[in-house]
């Protein structure tokens, strides 16, 4: 029987724990993907193969689930991956899509290339969302149709108005 590999990426399931997670020093590469399509698993791949090439270099990879961040408001209900680089706590690049020819360089550029070149964890500067909000506010974020909008609604009175369209 086949091993099942392993995640090489921790996953993250509040703002909280995402500002924390993207204050380190090195490289925090997070994937952002909706809760419906799941995570960019043609991109694990990649990321095993990035995380080993990296060696001794400090790089983490975090994943999170758009629909469990108010900050990520934007990207919920997208069916394609966000790619977010940090660099010792500062915002470095968002990638959409899953294009290697373009996440390989973006991560190849941000790596440090060593611990030695990083600042200390406490000498990191508080971590800026600012510069990430200014690149999601180009982005639409999906309405709901007006249809869909009262959940309030009791279902017996749906149910009649459905039998009153027949």
């Amino acid at each position: 029987m086949a091993k099942k590999a392993v995640s090489i990426c921790s996953m993250i399931s509040t703002d909280q724990e995402l500002l924390k997670s993207l204050r380190i020093p090195g490289l925090a590469c997070l994937e952002i993907g909706a809760e419906f399509c799941g995570f960019a698993k043609a991109m694990e791949q990649t990321t095993r193969r990035l995380s080993q090439q990296a060696g001794e270099r400090p790089v983490k990879f975090f994943r999170m689930v758009a629909e469990t961040s108010e900050l990520f408001r934007p990207l919920w209900a997208r069916s394609s991956p966000t790619f977010i680089f940090v660099k010792n706590g500062v915002f470095v690049q968002l990638l959409t899509g899953l294009d290697p020819t373009t996440f390989v360089p973006a991560f190849e550029n941000a790596l440090p290339a060593s611990l030695e070149e990083c600042p200390a964890e406490k000498s990191l500067p508080e971590f800026d969302f600012e510069p990430i909000a200014a690149v999601l506010s180009k982005f639409t974020a999906i309405q709901t149709p007006a249809e869909y909008e009262d959940d309030d609604a009791p279902k017996e009175e749906v149910q009649e108005e459905a039998k009153k369209e027949e």
